[in-house]
């Protein structure tokens, strides 16, 4: 799980498809940084993925000056 939002990395899909390039959670952790959101990745083999996203609302209001 460390590496699920490095540049390239696919895991397992990634040798089983050639088309998989491993730059989706790569981009969506800049870009979410870029807009000061939250993006974390959690999995329990066997149970399933948890991807969460906290969007801080008050930080988008302090900067516009509301």
């Amino acid at each position: 799980m460390p590496r699920v939002f490095n540049k390239g990395f696919t895991g397992e899909n990634g040798r089983r498809y050639s088309k998989s390039t491993g730059i989706g959670l790569y981009l969506s952790q800049r870009l979410c940084r870029k807009m000061n959101i939250s993006l974390s990745i959690s999995s329990v083999p066997g149970q399933g993925t948890t991807v969460t996203m906290v969007f801080p609302t008050e930080s988008y209001l302090q900067a516009a000056g509301l």
